[in-house]
């Protein structure tokens, strides 16, 4: 596969016509031209509550996918590029063509969102090398960055105050906030799954989960504990036991938001829930630690910068960050 000329052939048809249909559609033809031992090529864009069918070529294929649903699906989900060497090995794996045996599927991206997926199949296991994903994470790239004519409102999700149920985890839930956790944060900063059930156990209603009420996934959740400590300090990650149930302070452990659900305005809806029945219980302040970067977005929430904190979680430098009660 020549990649220089599958970027300049796709950038030569964007000019000519910007509509994302049209743009997708030749994309996907040219992908199922320019590579070998592949049978099936196109794109899942989101519509909100689930991947649909594009552009493609090859034989008819799934038009529906639930999020975080077979490669794809979990894919969208996780916004993750997924190499699949064997699809008959991953975990409920979606067969639209029984002559698949390996796949490749890269999310695409506007305005930051996850709002679809590019998906390429292959009859030939492991198919797909490192140069190759290269390539196409190289064409993802280009048709994000593309002056694309995405139609308006396809992924919206609508206001979160409707969309998303906020309600406490239950302990059966632990593994889905372990994963999403793993997700959203690298492994040096990412609470332990042992870590995240304990703190299930010890303190579940210091969690607050949101529903997708369309999907019924989780798509983030925040979490803490009470104390009377005036400081977070590390060892309230690992060690559920010094919950204070009627500790005056809440230490917040982790805002975790799944990618496909960033960039509107659910981060923002689940801390003000959460501030708002803690502040109910009679709590006097909510302390979290936060990255440099991460600063700004708290700031806006109401949140208070008290400089660098003991915090050396992950080895890192962090910002230790309050807000006052009501």
């Amino acid at each position: 596969m020549d990649g220089k000329l599958l970027l300049a052939q796709i950038e030569e048809f964007a000019k000519e016509e910007p509509w994302y249909t049209a743009l997708l559609a030749n994309a996907a033809a040219l992908l199922f031209d320019a590579m070998d031992e592949v049978n099936w090529a196109g794109f899942y864009l989101s519509n909100g509550k689930e991947l649909v069918l594009g552009p493609f070529q090859g034989k008819p294929a799934c038009i529906h996918i639930p999020f975080g649903k077979g490669v794809c699906g979990t894919a969208a989900l996780n916004d993750q590029t997924l190499v699949v060497e064997d699809v008959h090995q991953f975990p409920g794996h979606i067969a639209c063509d029984s002559a698949s045996e390996s796949e490749i599927v890269i999310p695409l991206h506007s305005l930051g969102r996850v709002i679809g997926v590019m998906d390429i199949d292959s009859p030939v296991k492991a198919r797909f090398k490192e140069e190759e994903k290269q390539v196409l994470e190289a064409v993802a790239a280009l048709l994000e960055n593309l002056p694309v004519r995405w139609e308006q409102g396809f992924d919206d999700l609508g206001k979160p105050s409707e969309r998303f149920l906020l309600r406490e985890i239950t302990l059966e839930e632990a593994q889905t906030a372990a994963k999403i956790e793993s997700v959203c944060f690298p492994p040096n900063e990412a609470c332990s799954p042992l870590r995240i059930y304990e703190r299930i156990q010890a303190a579940p209603e210091l969690f607050l989960a949101a529903i997708d009420r369309e999907t019924g996934l989780m798509a983030g959740f925040l979490n803490g504990i009470a104390t009377n400590e005036p400081h977070l300090r590390d060892e309230f990650f690992t060690d559920a036991s010094l919950h204070q149930k009627d500790g005056e302070n809440v230490i917040l452990c982790g805002l975790d938001v799944l990618p496909l659900y960033r960039r509107r305005g659910l981060a923002r809806a689940i801390m003000e829930a959460y501030c708002q029945r803690e502040w109910a219980r009679g709590r006097k302040r909510i302390i979290l630690t936060c990255l440099p970067d991460k600063v700004k977005m708290y700031r806006s929430m109401g949140f208070e910068d008290l400089g660098i904190s003991a915090s050396k979680w992950g080895g890192e430098v962090w910002h230790e960050m309050m807000i006052r009660g009501l």
